[in-house]
């Protein structure tokens, strides 16, 4: 057989196989034929919504709300998320659909929704799962299953606890984005800006409830509603949810969370702002190193932590020269600022048996011979735990001005 005939049948092989991968029965998946969901909230079940369950009992049943993007909508740019024809039309002319199905665990609600819509859900592009208070003080491993074992799901989808009921976070419309889902992503990847809420995905979550003792801190979100009537509601994601193994059992503040965050090394921008003799200064993190040690003696645990910030000066609302003197003395208060910050969020997840920082797991790895011998009442131990805080902060940049801006007295001249 000669070599042309060979290729040419070779080609005709390729072909076949080709034409044939799209024909197989099931397996054609276009656009039209499929439900894009960007984000899913999951409630308890208290209204009368739809669901044709058959798992579990009627208290156990479960409230899921699917954003599902318009196909016709791709593409489109606005602020609100509603079209200049929309008027009149309510929901449906919005860009999104939130499907709301009612079911005994999440596999089932998601094959429910096909009685509610004609395409099938699909979550490959899901971007956050919202999950209410309510259900996350009673545990939420058994809700994140379905994540990992599904194969269209992604581990990086972003987890976040909302305060009451978690579909209506999906509802609050966006003033910047057409998707309220979209504009909660975006919202939560913003706040390594400030370092005031954690970064948590399904996989980091599922990681530290894996790890013995460890704990997490998931974001938090709330509703906010203006008294005014014209200003409608708006997201406010601050803070953080504390858990021990799988349920929430307390809230960080913003300041409490970062506190939490310089011992992980986890601060990677914000603002440290300070009282300097009634003179408001702000000073910009540019980066910040924090690490920790521990130690077991004389029955107690004690925690050395160390944290290396340089910052910037980004506003001095003050008079008179800006020396090396003042300097030292910002240095000194931001410091002491940073040492209550840890303090103060050291204390809330001391005293929730939260061990966020990973301090069992440092034993475990590092000093084995002494957690065999503190393993059985770690906890206990845990919460009576001391921590030494050393802080290094370093202004390293004072920015454009040499003076401040008021300092010729509002432009007299001296």
């Amino acid at each position: 057989m000669s070599k042309k005939i060979i290729c040419i049948t070779t080609v005709i092989v390729i072909m076949f196989v080709s034409f044939t991968g799209c024909s197989v029965k099931g397996t054609k998946r276009d656009l039209s034929s499929l439900a894009i969901v960007i984000g899913l909230a999951i409630d308890k079940n208290e209204g009368d919504s739809q669901g044709f369950e058959t798992f579990g009992d009627e208290q156990a049943r479960i409230l899921m709300t699917a954003q599902v993007v318009r196909n016709d909508s791709v593409g489109q740019q606005g602020g609100s998320g509603q079209g200049a024809d929309s008027a009149g039309k309510g929901d449906v002319g919005k860009p999104y659909w939130n499907v709301e199905v009612v079911g005994g665990n999440l596999l089932e609600a998601i094959r429910a929704a096909t009685h509610v819509t004609n395409r099938s859900l699909y979550l490959a592009q899901n971007q956050v799962v919202v999950i209410s208070s309510d259900i996350a003080k009673e545990g939420i491993a058994k809700y994140l299953d379905f994540f990992f074992r599904d194969h269209e799901t992604r581990y990086d989808v972003s987890l976040i606890i909302a305060e009451g009921n978690a579909g209506k976070i999906l509802a609050t419309e966006s003033h910047l984005d057409n998707l309220p889902a979209q504009d909660l992503y975006k919202l939560i990847n913003s706040q390594k800006r400030d370092s005031g809420t954690p970064d948590c995905t399904l996989f980091s979550f599922i990681r530290d409830y894996k790890t013995e003792y460890k704990s997490a801190l998931v974001p938090f979100v709330r509703v906010i509603e203006p008294k005014e009537e014209q200003r409608s509601p708006f997201l406010f994601v601050a803070g953080s949810s504390i858990f021990v193994e799988d349920k929430m059992v307390g809230i960080l503040d913003e300041k409490q969370t970062r506190g939490v965050l310089w011992v992980s090394d986890r601060v990677t921008d914000g603002v440290v702002a300070l009282d300097f003799d009634g003179i408001a200064v702000s000073l910009e993190v540019i980066n910040s190193k924090g690490s920790f040690t521990a130690e077991y003696s004389d029955g107690k645990i004690k925690v050395k932590s160390k944290v290396e910030a340089k910052l910037s000066l980004g506003e001095y609302q003050g008079q008179g020269q800006f020396d090396t003197e003042k300097v030292k003395m910002l240095e000194k208060m931001c410091e002491e600022e940073i040492k209550k910050e840890i303090n103060e969020g050291f204390e809330k997840i001391r005293e929730k048996s939260a061990d966020v920082l990973g301090i069992g797991n440092y034993f475990y790895r590092f000093k084995y011979k002494q957690w065999q011998k503190i393993q059985e009442d770690f906890l206990e131990m845990y919460k009576n735990a001391n921590m030494e805080i050393e802080v290094d902060a370093q202004i390293i940049r004072t920015g454009s001005l040499l003076k401040p801006i008021d300092a010729n007295s509002g432009g007299k001249n001296e």
